[in-house]
């Protein structure tokens, strides 16, 4: 489908077919994605399993094809490792320029179908910090967003201008913000947020807050349905809270 070309080795071809789809796709080093100068963004790590029908959705984001490899399944021998078949150069740049059919974001293991339609979904970030935002990143990526769709926001002031643009249907706001104003009083001085479905607060534990500031938090995130999201944050946490309806 996506040009891949079968080996040309006899042994192969003698054996089963079903013995042939046992082999795994494996990511073979951490792969990062340019970030228009800033700190590149990690796209995969090293040993991550990956799908046959992912592999271009990568290539489009900057993956190379050497990158990755076949590593014998159950099905096969132990000594066996296939590299992965090269994609023709026509393919490669159609699907670098974004022209090729859409590919699925990486599936949760089990197969969740959310993961399929979070592709669609923009989501806006603000946070002042830029490694919690590349981590914020990575985690929305790996939980089914796709890159150009997040759109990061490190002024506050900006972030009723970048609602209106973008339209997102996940908004991430920080609470420690800078100039003395807080993530909640971010979010309550919009008059209206156009088209988000659901509202996260991320929160740090330093500086350490006071148990009423605790508590007054999570009265007022429960009464306005602002999910609260732990820094640091894990793909894990961030997947169980856009799960929940």
């Amino acid at each position: 489908m996506f040009g891949f070309i079968r080996p040309n080795n006899p042994d192969l071809k003698a054996k089963p077919a079903a013995a042939q789809t046992d082999a795994i796709l494996v990511c073979k080093e951490d792969i990062y994605r340019e970030n228009r100068g800033m700190e590149p963004i990690l796209l995969v790590r090293k040993g991550y399993e990956v799908k046959p029908e992912e592999l271009p959705r990568f290539i489009r984001n900057g993956a190379r094809p050497q990158q990755f490899h076949f590593k014998p399944g159950a099905g096969q021998e132990a000594q066996r490792v296939l590299p992965v078949p090269a994609i023709p150069p026509r393919v490669a740049s159609q699907l670098r320029k974004g022209t090729s059919v859409p590919i699925a974001p990486p599936a949760e293991p089990g197969g969740n179908r959310a993961y399929t339609s979070r592709s669609r979904h923009k989501a806006l970030i603000l946070d002042q910090d830029p490694k919690s935002m590349k981590r914020l990143i990575d985690c929305l990526f790996i939980c089914g967003l796709q890159l150009d769709r997040i759109h990061p926001v490190r002024v506050t002031e900006h972030l009723g201008w970048a609602l209106n643009k973008y339209r997102p249907q996940i908004l991430v706001v920080d609470y420690h913000l800078q100039g003395g104003q807080n993530g909640l009083e971010a979010i309550t001085s919009l008059r209206r947020l156009p088209g988000v479905e659901k509202a996260i607060l991320t929160l740090a534990p330093h500086p350490i807050l006071s148990e009423a500031e605790n508590r007054f938090i999570e009265e007022f995130c429960r009464e306005k349905d602002i999910k609260i999201l732990s820094k640091p944050v894990s793909r894990h946490s961030l997947n169980r809270i856009l799960q929940d309806p």
